[in-house]
């Protein structure tokens, strides 16, 4: 669950990155740390709202993403 690409990408910011509901839930279902960041300091949360994945952002949201991750650029 926490393999990580080139890029720092996770499964968790792929899901979010593609807008995948389904996917995005299963992993947190599993608990996953939903405030991950990637290379760039990232979070799935930034991912889903920068693709315009509003349903995405709102699950995020709804299961407590952090809106103000330290470290962001």
């Amino acid at each position: 669950m926490d393999a990580q690409n080139g890029l720092g990408h996770s499964p968790r910011h792929r899901a979010s990155c593609d807008g995948k509901l389904e996917a995005g839930q299963c992993l947190l279902d599993r608990d996953v740390d939903i405030n991950a960041q990637d290379n760039d300091h990232w979070t799935p949360l930034f991912h889903a709202a920068f693709q315009r994945h509003l349903e995405f952002t709102r699950m995020l949201l709804q299961c407590g993403a952090a809106i103000d991750i330290e470290g962001l650029r």
